[in-house]
């Protein structure tokens, strides 16, 4: 079944939480489910507890600042628990992850036991509609894992392979871009050990060849530094890595932009090979010889370590 369409009886309110009205009470009127069976089985092979355990998060959720602040204006809710976000999409992105879940599923299904991967997993995915007073709304929410559950990220960079940097000063907690991260260095890349620099390159090779493939683009790298005050000096850091962001087609209208605005909206081929040659200027595999004998310059600091999204135990779907 690739959808499943639920409609309330029962005229239940609820108060409805980040309503420009605070008082207003939520009355829910239909809930579309994309691909129950198929999304179940997913979170049968990539949840903690499978899929009974992530409905039980989805019970309690709260308003979520990403800190990333894109120009998508996307809203999102994390779980009481912390393991997964609600982002609200605009009804194009959904609709084309729609178009594209059959391949998706297919893609998935095989990381990253056969295929490396890195891509930040879509776990559910719903149409709502709800009457706020006497208004009818919709959204479109996508569940997503969240990439830094049970890490303690320091720094945050979301990286599109161009060259973007903030205005002004960064808070605390901000999610920084491109450029950023050099300034945040010293002007140096990150320095990976070469296990954790080849898994990232066949994990990125994969990932980019196949949203090129459905025609996808402007999804970002995001990239989590945890600090680990146990480690020594020269390898203090562990990288927390996931692609997000991967629902934008590159249709008619993106196109149209691309040729007013040429240096930042490209096409799916050309955003994956400036992905994967900013992988190259982003990160530097460490050689402890090389660094050992470079008195003059600044300590290299190495991420010996790489996480990613990680698979819970093999089941079909």
């Amino acid at each position: 079944t690739e959808k499943l369409d639920l409609r309330y009886e029962a005229e239940a309110e609820v108060r409805a939480e980040g309503d420009a009205d605070s008082a207003a009470l939520l009355t829910p009127l239909r809930l579309t489910l994309l691909h129950p069976a198929a999304f179940a089985a997913m979170r049968q092979l990539f949840c903690d507890g499978g899929n009974a355990a992530f409905i039980e998060s989805l019970w309690h959720s709260a308003p979520w600042e990403s800190g990333r602040g894109g120009k998508s204006g996307s809203t999102f809710q994390k779980t009481s628990d912390g393991r997964y976000l609600l982002k609200q999409v605009k009804a194009s992105e959904y609709a084309y992850f729609t178009e594209h879940a059959r391949p998706y599923f297919a893609y998935v299904r095989n990381t990253p036991s056969v295929l490396p991967s890195v891509l930040v997993k879509v776990l559910c995915a719903f149409y709502v509609e709800y009457r706020v007073g006497d208004k009818v709304k919709s959204q479109h929410v996508l569940v997503q894992e969240n990439l830094f559950y049970g890490h303690s990220v320091s720094r945050m960079y979301d990286l599109k392979g161009a060259q973007r940097a903030h205005k002004g000063g960064e808070d605390e907690g901000e999610t920084v871009l491109d450029e950023d991260l050099f300034r945040a260095n010293d002007g140096y890349p990150l320095l990976l050990s070469e296990s954790a620099k080849g898994q990232l390159a066949r994990s990125l090779w994969n990932d980019t060849l196949f949203l090129s493939s459905i025609k996808v683009m402007d999804y970002s790298l995001l990239v989590g530094v945890v600090q680990r005050a146990d480690a020594p000096a020269e390898v203090a850091n562990t990288l927390v890595v996931g692609l997000i962001d991967y629902c934008r087609k590159f249709d008619w209208k993106a196109e149209a932009e691309s040729r007013v605005k040429r240096s930042t909206v490209i096409g799916p081929k050309p955003y994956k090979d400036r992905i994967r040659n900013a992988l190259n200027r982003y990160f530097m595999p460490s050689i402890d010889k090389y660094t050992s004998e470079a008195t003059e310059s600044p300590p290299a600091r190495t991420v010996d370590s790489l996480s990613s999204p990680r698979v819970r135990r093999g089941v079909g779907f």
